[in-house]
């Protein structure tokens, strides 16, 4: 699973980055989720047209790891 999540997480997620402007986090966190995997910090948008179903599946994981 951790390679599923990793390919996922390089595909379409974003690593957080020190010291980013307010502007740019309320603007990413408008429609992207912010997830942390091993210690990083990255956002992930909600919804795209490029998720396949299995990228879904690894999206709902990473929300449910999230919420716990």
């Amino acid at each position: 699973m951790k390679k599923l999540v990793n390919e996922f997480l390089e595909t379409y997620g974003k690593e957080v980055t020190e010291n980013e402007p307010d502007y740019y986090i309320d603007l990413m966190m408008d429609d992207h989720y912010c997830i942390r995997w091993y210690n990083k910090l990255y956002y992930v948008p909600k919804n795209s047209l490029l998720y396949s179903v299995d990228d879904e599946l690894i999206l709902e994981f990473l929300e449910q790891c999230r919420q716990e």
